[in-house]
């Protein structure tokens, strides 16, 4: 596909510029959808992230001051409509993390009337150590919003296998062996959540702390 040549092209061009000029902890990942609604419809998604709030600083002035040719190259090629920030707070390490691919699942919920967000946090931490024991091989973190649009949610739920074959395995033990039952014990009290949206991910950069 010619995108995706160029999209390429310009990506290596960006992470040669990026190990010369910005020193700062920095991962990318380029996703592409599966199961989408159309309130999040787009072609290709870019998910980055900062070791923490300080790198997220300055690699913004690094890129604000010195990245306008790798700006452009990248407009030529892309029109994005949104650019939201999120803090994020793992729960639950998994397989996926480290790899150079994923699957990642993000669904949008609500804190329910007269609970806390620590309440919600607290029973996704629970479920997390369910679903772990039950073998689960997901990588999980909770998604919260700071900068970019007025969102009508409390937090993100994201999820993320290796491969689409683990994703499956909770797929089925969710299912058919009796996770949506513990899900309803342990959230239903606290959280609203939307259906889950499903992306293939390709890590593009992997410049975090090991």
């Amino acid at each position: 596909m010619p995108f995706q040549s160029d999209l390429d092209k310009v990506i290596k061009n960006w992470n040669e510029w990026t190990n010369k000029n910005n020193p700062e902890p920095y991962s990318a990942w380029v996703l592409s959808a599966d199961y989408n609604s159309t309130n999040y419809a787009f072609d290709i998604g870019w998910l980055g992230v900062w070791d923490d709030g300080n790198a997220m600083g300055r690699g913004s002035d690094i890129w604000f001051d010195k990245g306008a040719k790798q700006a452009a190259a990248f407009a030529e090629i892309l029109t994005c409509a949104a650019h939201n920030n999120y803090a994020s707070e793992q729960i639950k390490k998994g397989t996926a993390e480290d790899g150079s691919s994923a699957v990642i699942r993000f669904s949008d919920c609500k804190v329910k009337q007269g609970k806390s967000m620590k309440d919600a946090v607290n029973g996704l931490k629970a479920w997390a150590s369910y679903w772990e024991e039950q073998g689960s091989k997901s990588s999980q973190w909770v998604f919260y919003p700071v900068f970019g649009e007025d969102v009508d949610y409390d937090l993100k739920r994201v999820e993320a296998h290796s491969i689409y074959a683990e994703l499956g395995a909770d797929y089925e033990r969710y299912g058919n062996g009796g996770g949506f039952m513990r899900s309803q014990e342990l959230l239903d009290g606290l959280l609203d959540c939307g259906v889950s949206r499903v992306y293939q991910s390709t890590k593009v950069r992997d410049g975090l702390p090991k």
